[in-house]
């Protein structure tokens, strides 16, 4: 059974080979498609292409016949498991793959005498639901959620970086002053085992066609990493081979690991436990301290201060349902001041304790309705103020939501 690996990529700016493009396809695509992958100049757009070369590649069974068997993972045993996989990761792709001007230039040109222009490949990191094709994946209202981080890809038996290079590979893509280009890849299994690997994209072959040189880099390569044990030091020695990889705070985030827990971690850092509970925020001798976020398999999400692992202090907890409160915590609890809203419209601001109402707050419904007055265990309980939408108004003692007198 093959596991789950998160694999972090790193992108060097590239240049895309226009002698090629001339004779790839662009004379077998109509006119109408034509005008799809230019800017409004004319000009052939790297972005523009890669949507419209991920729209024709949409989800068939076709995709599994010998011919396009190199996109798929020789494990592939079960045929609608693996479309639906590849149709994620399709989706996926075409929601964070991003393809912007490079920021600098990697060589010039001396038979046509001009710089080589480049490109940047952002793979962002994204939380939204996107609209899918009815009856492929997601739920019944076609409706699909991606999750991820910036520059990750979380795979289990595909990944979907075969997709972007089935598409790299028709544009020769070239590095500094003509090189091979190379992306680099970092992953961390559901094991916590570590694994890296460099992709060289070659072109200066003997072959006709360009390929795919794969290089793991383990204790019996000459071209290893020392023995590390985060991606933050792996990163810092990839650098030495290529200074186009960024630093992005998201990515410098550790790893967290239970060992690190156990041993007693401080700084900051993403756990992810197998229940799909993820944390990403500060620690203090192994425990969650400060400022972190917190998103919780069932949609729910906190936001705010924490305290010996527990939320504590100010924040902010969203229910998937819609609801939500801002304010005060104390021991994984809502205790203190705070606004709790609901998705129907109705709101109460006041005191909270345990996470129930208790105190002196005010209670608006969306009908218009309104109470004023003490809490406790949240109901209306002591002296209170109950205002109707029509101006009736009930003032009193009240216990356990019940009005006894004026």
């Amino acid at each position: 059974m093959s596991m789950t690996i998160d694999w972090e990529y790193f992108f060097p700016d590239v240049h895309f080979n226009f002698e090629s493009l001339t004779t790839r396809n662009f004379y077998s695509i109509k006119s109408d498609d034509f005008k799809k992958i230019q800017t409004e100049n004319g000009y052939w757009c790297p972005q523009k292409d890669f949507e419209f070369h991920l729209h024709k590649l949409k989800v068939d069974p076709k995709y599994f016949d010998e011919k396009n068997i190199g996109l798929f993972p020789k494990d592939f045993s079960k045929p609608l498991y693996s479309i639906q996989r590849f149709e994620e990761a399709r989706v996926e792709l075409l929601n964070r793959i991003r393809i912007i001007d490079g920021e600098g230039i990697v060589g010039y040109d001396e038979d046509n005498f001009e710089e080589l222009q480049t490109f940047k490949i952002i793979l962002e990191g994204i939380d939204k639901v996107v609209e899918v094709d009815k009856g492929t994946i997601g739920c019944s209202e076609n409706k699909y959620h991606i999750r991820t981080k910036r520059n990750l890809i979380s795979c289990h038996r595909f990944n979907a970086i075969y997709i972007l290079y089935d598409w790299l590979l028709s544009l020769y893509p070239v590095g500094g002053y003509k090189n091979n280009w190379q992306i680099f890849a970092y992953g961390i299994s559901e094991y916590n085992d570590t694994f890296s690997y460099v992709d060289t994209f070659l072109h200066n072959v003997d072959f006709p066609i360009p390929g795919v040189l794969n290089l793991n880099l383990d204790i019996n390569s000459d071209k290893t990493y020392p023995r590390t044990k985060t991606a933050f030091d792996v990163r810092e020695y990839l650098k030495e081979w290529n200074p186009f990889i960024e630093d992005n705070g998201v990515n410098i985030l550790q790893e967290i690991t239970q060992k690190m827990i156990d041993d007693g971690y401080s700084g900051k850092g993403t756990q992810i436990w197998t229940t799909g509970v993820e944390y990403t925020g500060e620690y203090l001798d192994g425990k969650r301290h400060g400022q972190g976020t917190m998103n919780f398999a069932s949609g729910n999400k906190y936001e705010g201060e924490w305290k010996s692992d527990e939320r504590n202090g100010e924040g902010t907890f969203t229910f998937a349902d819609g609801r939500m409160f801002v304010g005060e915590f104390k021991g994984d609890k809502m205790h203190g001041q705070g606004t709790f809203t609901w998705a129907n419209g109705d709101k109460y601001v006041g005191k909270f304790k345990d996470s129930k109402m208790h105190g002196l707050g005010t209670f608006t419904w969306a009908n218009g309705h309104e109470y004023v007055g003490d809490h406790k265990d949240g109901k209306k309980h002591g002296q209170g103020i109950f205002t109707y939408a029509d101006g009736t108004i009930k003032k009193g003692l009240w216990e356990n939501d019940e009005f006894l007198e004026e």
